[in-house]
């Protein structure tokens, strides 16, 4: 155990016949004895994704069948497993959201923006949950900063876009819905018109009923 050729030539080993939890196990037995290489501190990252992928797909399987805090515990053992990976967050944050857990989704959503900052997505997510918890201020430099991304798609703008001007509905504000609305085409985007028509109304009737 203490000669660190050996140990290697088990952790390939391992690797090579997809024995992926014994790996896990002898990777850490490894950096336990003091290698840290960083062609096995990568090695280890890719294994303990690989580990965590069956349980977040289980967790979506779960959300599927509506039961959600099965998905939740599903989800953060495979966020616990691999907390690098930002999929495995997300799914988190849907698990929780289903389940009615709105404050531990949005602390799920502020760690998942804190350790991915140039990500859009999270930015959404804690707009949107910031919002559920009555701060709205947050909830708009949160979306204003996905919306600003440059490796947006142009789906992505438009999805983003559209959940933003929602909740500026649904707080009122309609000045700011037609702001994210207007750089899109409602000539492409026939989603955008009844939005459009929600925020006009509201505009000359700011009483009226809210989306």
């Amino acid at each position: 155990p203490g000669n660190p050729t050996w140990r290697r030539l088990l952790v390939d080993t391992l690797e090579r016949a997809k024995k992926f939890k014994d790996l896990d196990v002898a990777i850490r037995d490894a950096i336990a004895q003091g290698d840290t290489d960083p062609t096995l501190l990568a090695l280890r990252a890719a294994n303990e994704k690989r580990l965590a992928e069956p349980l977040a797909e289980q967790a979506i399987k779960e959300l599927a069948r509506g039961k959600a805090q099965a998905a939740v515990t599903l989800a953060r053992q495979a966020v616990d497993r691999a907390p690098d990976a930002l999929v495995f967050r997300i799914v988190l944050i849907n698990a929780l959201m289903a389940a009615g857990q709105v404050k531990e989704a949005e602390a799920a959503a502020a760690g998942a923006v804190a350790d991915n900052p140039s990500e859009p997505l999270p930015h959404v997510l804690r707009g949107y949950l910031v919002q559920k918890l009555g701060q709205r201020d947050e909830a708009i430099r949160e979306f204003d900063t996905a919306l600003a991304s440059p490796v947006l798609t142009d789906l992505e703008d438009l999805n983003f876009r559209l959940i933003a001007a929602n909740a500026a509905l649904a707080a009122g504000q309609a000045a700011d819905a037609l702001r994210l609305l207007e750089p899109l085409d409602a000539g492409k985007n026939k989603e955008i018109v009844p939005l459009h028509k929600q925020a006009e109304a509201l505009m000359k009737a700011p009483g009226a009923p809210r989306p």
